[in-house]
């Protein structure tokens, strides 16, 4: 697992990472790492925001493994491999046109 923040401006949107609701801006949660992860920010009078997430190996991981492949394949098809890069967001949110 790993540490992501999410701030937002205004506070108080619903945050969701892969369709899993994770708390209201601002938070900061530990979240489980997957290779491909997509975050909405959804607040009433506001458009919806998505965006995909950057990731990255997790040089910890291969460390970790050594010279054993075998982990190394079985943590990368799972995502553990792998780190939420940058692991900090800040998101303007825009207000819906009238």
């Amino acid at each position: 697992k790993q540490m992501l923040t999410v701030k937002s401006n205004p506070d108080g949107a619903n945050v969701s990472l892969n369709g899993m609701p994770i708390g209201q801006t601002p938070l900061t949660a530990l979240v489980e790492k997957k290779k491909d992860m997509v975050i909405v920010l959804k607040k009433d009078g506001y458009r919806e925001f998505t965006q995909p997430l950057g990731t990255s190996l997790d040089p910890i991981a291969i460390i970790g493994i050594g010279s054993y492949s075998l982990p190394l394949t079985t943590d990368v098809s799972r995502g553990t491999a792998y780190q939420i890069s940058p692991n900090y967001y800040q998101f303007e949110l825009q207000k819906l046109d009238k």
